[in-house]
């Protein structure tokens, strides 16, 4: 009977390249030309084009923070590896190797079964109480 692999969701940085940091700034400069659009359009500030800007301000902001950051965190549901004292995350879906790192003492503690919940602790301690 094989052992299923372990599995768990991770967040990783995904480098923003420079052909992405373009398409950006392209959105960027879109948003920006279809709120001034509106603007000028707007008489009556009716609530369909409110929406409609506050849309197009929300793109803006994804895009500047994302150019300025030079990456986006990412959530890959990952096989989790532990060997030769290396954890390693595998993504389930492409197979990419998202993180690779020495095994910590607390990732040792968790496979050791020694790993203890603080939560437990304290519920235990009140109990005995």
């Amino acid at each position: 009977m094989t052992k299923a692999p372990m599995t768990t969701n991770i967040q990783a940085k995904r480098p923003i390249s420079d052909k992405e940091k373009q398409e950006l700034l392209a959105k960027i400069v879109e948003s920006d030309k279809i709120i001034t659009d509106l603007t000028i359009e707007l008489k009556d500030y009716t609530a369909d084009k409110k929406e409609a800007i506050e849309s197009e301000r929300t793109n803006i902001s994804r895009c500047c923070q994302l150019a300025r950051d030079g990456f986006e965190m990412m959530t890959h549901e990952c096989t989790v590896d532990y060997a030769n004292n290396i954890t390693k995350f595998t993504d389930i879906h492409t197979g990419e190797i998202v993180e690779e790192h020495p095994t910590t003492e607390e990732e040792q503690l968790r496979l050791n079964g020694k790993w203890v919940d603080a939560e437990t602790v304290i519920r235990e301690d009140t109990a005995n109480e």
